[in-house]
């Protein structure tokens, strides 16, 4: 437990640091571009990130149990995962650039912002590293080769705004982040006396790591859409100054995801351990992950709720004020997300990982069939509600409605009562003390 404490502590350092410095270049690159081309870039953005499980191949989890499970294949398991990657990102590069050409926005400055960022991605195979440090619970490493590349993003993006750089300048620099942290993170590996060299790409496992993720592929590729689809359809039913109004909200109520994403992402070689070793500690330990969610996000997103028209306003500036109701309904799609974080990694452990796709697909249809909806009548604040209810299914909903997941629908249900709970053994300690 310490050193998981130790391990998310830097995680959550590195989350941290992220989430202050990229709030602050959105707010500086917001207020230099303004709605409309904010909007442009966020739509170019999110339109890369719907192609992400090509980059990405639902492997992460997988890899990591892998890495935790059998260290001393490490040369194997990364060899093999990076060429998968490479093979994957040329292809989601295909994908991105004929699906901008033929689907996209008939604008070159998008198509070529597009472009640029889906350029960037190939560098992800080297994200490979991230998974062994994960495994062997020494993060730091990657936090300081992540934090390489934000800094650098995050200079690059000052001196833009300070030259009065145009927009396909931010597009790059979007990228550019993509690029550092790859490099960044080989650097490290070479510096711990490890060398890219000894990997040995394996056929068999090859064929061993895609039978696992395939299903994780295409759940990836579900929640992408769940995730970026909002700003894809705003942009394309009422144009690129509500994508950036909706943008600046999201952003503020997405910047705390990843707090979640560090507590799951250090608990889980944890979690597995204890899965192994049978006994009720491992039916606890998932429990008080839910409960600590919901302790977490609730709180948060009434504060974020309450003040949130006061935020877009000093942060924003006049120009984005719709954005204020907007934040103030987003927000409270994170108690969700939280606890999809935990989720995710029990249906890793579980080895339910056809679920994935059925809970990301569910929440995909009802985003999108929402979505159709409610944003011609009501814009990004339609677009708000889409979200809030898909995460809802994707998370808690669809767990309830299949027999193998429903124990894991119990213990969310239980930490969703955890404010009660907690009112509830207030007032049994106040008569205790009476």
């Amino acid at each position: 437990m310490k050193q998981i404490a130790t391990n998310t502590g830097w995680l959550v350092s590195e989350r941290v640091l992220r989430g202050v410095v990229a709030l602050t270049v959105t707010v500086a690159v917001a207020r230099y571009l303004g709605p409309a081309q904010f909007g442009t870039l966020n739509y170019a953005l999110s339109f890369v990130l719907l192609f992400g499980t090509f980059w990405t191949l639902g492997l992460s989890g997988i890899v990591v149990r892998e890495l935790v499970q059998k260290p001393d294949e490490h040369n194997e398991i990364l060899g093999t995962l990076f060429v998968l990657r490479i093979a994957g990102g040329g292809l989601g590069l295909a994908a991105i650039l004929i699906s901008a050409a033929a689907f996209g926005p008939d604008d070159t400055t998008t198509r070529v912002a597009i472009a640029i960022i889906a350029l960037a991605t190939l560098f992800y195979a080297f994200d490979g590293v991230d998974y062994w440090l994960q495994a062997e619970v020494r993060s730091r490493y990657a936090v300081m080769a992540r934090g390489i590349g934000l800094l650098l993003m995050a200079g690059v993006n000052v001196t833009l705004i300070v030259t009065d750089a145009p927009l396909v300048a931010f597009a790059a620099a979007a990228g550019l982040e993509f690029v550092a942290a790859g490099i960044a993170m080989l650097g490290i590996y070479l510096l711990l006396g490890l060398s890219p060299l000894r990997w040995r790409p394996s056929w068999s496992r090859a064929r061993y790591l895609a039978g696992k993720s395939w299903p994780l592929m295409l759940s990836g590729a579900m929640y992408s859409v769940n995730l970026k689809i909002d700003q894809i359809m705003l942009g394309a039913m009422t144009g690129p100054d509500s994508v950036g109004t909706y943008a600046a909200a999201a952003r503020l109520s997405e910047v705390w995801y990843f707090i979640p994403a560090a507590i799951a992402a250090s608990a889980f070689p944890s979690l597995i351990r204890s899965r192994d070793e049978g006994g009720g500690r491992y039916s606890r330990a998932t429990q008080r992950l839910y409960d600590l969610m919901i302790a977490l996000s609730v709180p948060l997103a009434i504060v974020v709720m309450l003040s949130s028209g006061i935020v877009i306003g000093l942060l924003f500036g006049a120009e984005y004020a719709d954005a204020g109701p907007i934040l103030a309904l987003h927000i409270w799609a994170g108690p969700f997300v939280f606890l999809g974080a935990v989720l995710s990694r029990w249906l890793i452990a579980e080895d339910l990982l056809k679920f994935s796709l059925a809970r990301h697909g569910a929440g995909a249809a009802v985003n999108i069939g929402i979505n159709l909806i409610t944003i011609p009548l009501l814009g990004g604040l339609g677009a708000a509600i889409a979200t809030l209810i898909s995460y809802a299914v994707a998370s808690y909903g669809a767990c309830a409605l299949y027999g193998p997941t429903r124990p894991a629908a119990r213990q969310m249900t239980i930490a969703l009562l955890l404010p009660l709970r907690g009112l509830m053994a207030l007032l049994s300690a106040l008569r205790r003390a009476r």
